[in-house]
């Protein structure tokens, strides 16, 4: 327990890193909040610190109500509105009038299928126009995010991404 503290200050100092560098280079900056534990602290960090960063999340027509009731309580703390985008629901209900509503489950290219309708359209949606977006990942997560910086080019979606709790 004795770690958050260190942990909490430079995680605030990556975000001043990030509003700073928003200040310098980009502009019109977005969260993409995932409603997870790494998600409640940049949350409090941009919210409570960083003015001019929105956040936004997915809701992928499959969350559970606790996620409903988070969403506002999160809302209700800061007084401030999250934006939520929601998949296509022409396109949706295509895909799933073919595969099932648990299609997802069939095979890898029906799990594809479904993120790409429920997931990532959306993400492009809430993106579009952006100059940055503020991811939580963190190193230890995968091999490849061993390797992020906590500022760089994201050629699959044409604009910064900034990732202020790599450490």
């Amino acid at each position: 327990m004795s770690e958050l503290p260190k942990l909490l200050r430079e995680a605030r100092r990556g975000q001043h890193f990030a509003a700073e560098e928003r200040r310098r280079r980009v502009q019109n900056v977005c969260y993409a909040n995932s409603l997870g534990p790494e998600s409640i602290v940049l949350t409090d960090l941009i919210w409570g610190t960083v003015q001019g960063i929105e956040i936004f999340t997915i809701d992928t027509g499959r969350l559970y109500p606790q996620t409903y009731d988070l969403i506002e309580r999160i809302q209700q703390r800061y007084g401030r509105s999250m934006a939520v985008f929601y998949p296509d629901g022409e396109r949706l209900g295509e895909w799933v009038g073919k595969n099932g509503i648990n299609g997802f489950r069939d095979g890898l290219n029906q799990r594809q299928g479904c993120c790409g309708i429920r997931k990532v359209e959306p993400f492009r949606r809430a993106i579009s126009g952006r100059s940055a977006w503020v991811t939580g990942i963190r190193r230890g997560q995968s091999a490849s995010r061993a390797l992020a910086a906590p500022v760089e080019w994201d050629g699959e979606y044409g604009l910064h991404k900034i990732s202020p709790l790599l450490e």
